[in-house]
């Protein structure tokens, strides 16, 4: 995964398969590479999946991945420009799919949005609030508002936040008596709770199935 800074700078990460882990570096707006800082989001023997990448407003650097010894969501974060990095300062729990990407973004006031599938095929939605500089707050996970009953399974997913703030999710479904993978989506407008998110079930893609 890889994700631009203001400044031009290249954030990228990804799992190393020989050891399961995560690792990172920049490359500046002159092309140098930076070292390769190792990551390590899971206990020894185990392995992390699936890392997303994102650089919110004020220039910190977050990382989230599936954490294969748990089931959970880790996240690790940089605020001095990737030179130190938190890590697993907090567990986004909710049981995470190991199959399907995680989505996340950062809003105007640096608070964190992530979507991801849990382990029951269902999505979840949860918000780190930007307290204090290097401080952040994650809320529970809304299990509600991405899901319809009708719905067999969802894959990936993405969350993106609009210029006003508001945010977005989309994912793939797949629906009882279906052939093919449809979109969905949901929005919460700005500066309304969690809960606020709501699924759109109206505005329906429908794909056919690809090998």
């Amino acid at each position: 995964a890889m994700a631009m800074d203001a400044a031009g700078t290249l954030h990228v990460v990804w799992r190393d398969v020989t050891d399961g882990q995560l690792y990172y570096r920049r490359r500046n707006p002159a092309g140098t590479w930076s070292a390769i800082d190792a990551l390590s989001l899971a206990a020894a023997g185990k392995f992390v999946d699936k890392p997303n990448i994102i650089v919110a407003p004020n220039g910190s650097v977050h990382i989230v991945a599936w954490n294969a010894t748990d089931v959970h969501v880790y996240w690790a974060y940089s605020t001095d420009g990737s030179a130190t990095w938190t890590v697993n300062p907090s567990t986004i729990t909710g049981g995470a799919s190991s199959m399907p990407k995680l989505g996340i973004d950062a809003d105007s006031f640096n608070h964190l949005h992530l979507v991801f599938i849990r382990s029951t095929n269902k999505g979840g939605y949860v918000k780190a609030t930007f307290t204090a500089p290097g401080t952040w707050v994650w809320g529970a996970v809304d299990t509600a508002s991405l899901n319809d009953a009708t719905m067999l399974t969802q894959g990936n997913c993405e969350v993106v936040v609009q210029p006003d703030d508001d945010v977005i999710a989309v994912w793939e479904a797949l629906f009882s008596g279906t052939t093919g993978i449809r979109l969905r989506w949901a929005r919460r407008p700005s500066g309304t709770p969690v809960a606020s998110m709501r699924y759109h079930l109206g505005c329906t893609v429908s794909f056919l199935a690809r090998n």
